[in-house]
């Protein structure tokens, strides 16, 4: 602790210190007047409870306790057109003035953030895990929102982040990848069904059928399958007419109703053919 605190700390500074960073701070009572805290005698009236200070003082035989961090808290994140809530919980930073906070971990995006308001200084690290989503627009949410903060365009709350990036690694999500899940979502929608992202593994066939079925329905753009027939069995009844004779030797016009199965995140979908 004294490589943070330094040579010249006050007792604020050694429980603020113990705050943020959730350690307990060791003890040495010296007489009825003082406690070595850190190698620093401490008046024990120094040690009552300061509603203006963030800690609670728990003294112990040894130790000093601070007081746990408060209650997680909501913030929305977004981009023009998109906005997603996330959870925020303080989580223990050792550091005597820069705060720690962290989202919930099972969201498809989450961030962890510093904030330290002495110094205006904030810097934020923020991750998608696609296996996390729980629907397609969970997906698509999640990287509109990723690639608006690469582009310095993110916003918390309503208000627009001036992103500085701080490595060159930082890339926007993979474009296509994004029109991929746009497409599963126009599926959806035309189909009225809801799909699981994770309900089987995405092979590639999956993703021509995917494509496939987008053309078809959404763009109005028929694909065409060329099948060769080479026999057809039908039973026919003479009549009075002798229609069926006369067909003999003849081309004749077929015309028939087909359907088409597919298998997308674990959901059956029958569709008609032409």
């Amino acid at each position: 602790q004294k490589e943070i605190l330094g040579d010249d700390f006050s007792f604020d500074d050694i429980m603020n210190l113990a705050y943020n960073s959730q350690k307990p701070v060791p003890v040495r009572f010296k007489n009825d007047k003082y406690v070595s805290i850190n190698g620093t005698d401490v008046s024990i009236e120094k040690l009552s409870y300061n509603p203006f200070k963030p800690y609670e003082i728990k003294i112990d035989s040894t130790y000093i306790y601070p007081s746990p961090f408060p209650s997680p808290f909501d913030i929305q994140i977004g981009s023009e057109n998109t906005t997603i809530e996330l959870s925020i919980h303080r989580i223990p930073n050792n550091s005597l003035k820069t705060m720690a906070f962290q989202s919930d971990d099972s969201k498809c995006i989450s961030l962890v953030y510093y904030l330290n308001p002495e110094e205006h200084f904030f810097s934020m690290t923020m991750n998608i895990s696609i296996e996390k989503a729980i629907s397609v627009q969970e997906i698509i949410d999640a990287i509109e929102v990723y690639n608006a903060f690469i582009d310095g365009k993110g916003k918390i709350f309503s208000s627009v982040i001036d992103t500085q990036l701080e490595t060159s690694n930082a890339n926007r999500y993979d474009e296509e990848a994004l029109e991929f899940w746009k497409k599963v979502k126009e599926i959806e929608n035309r189909l009225d069904v809801c799909f699981d992202p994770h309900g089987s593994k995405l092979e590639f066939e999956d993703i021509c059928d995917i494509e496939e079925i987008f053309q078809n329905i959404v763009n109005k753009t028929p694909i065409r399958r060329n099948t060769k027939i080479n026999t057809i069995t039908s039973k026919w009844e003479p009549s009075k007419d002798d229609i069926a004779y006369d067909t003999l030797g003849k081309p004749i016009y077929f015309e028939f109703d087909g359907r088409s199965s597919f298998v997308l995140f674990g959901k059956k979908l029958e569709l008609p053919c032409i």
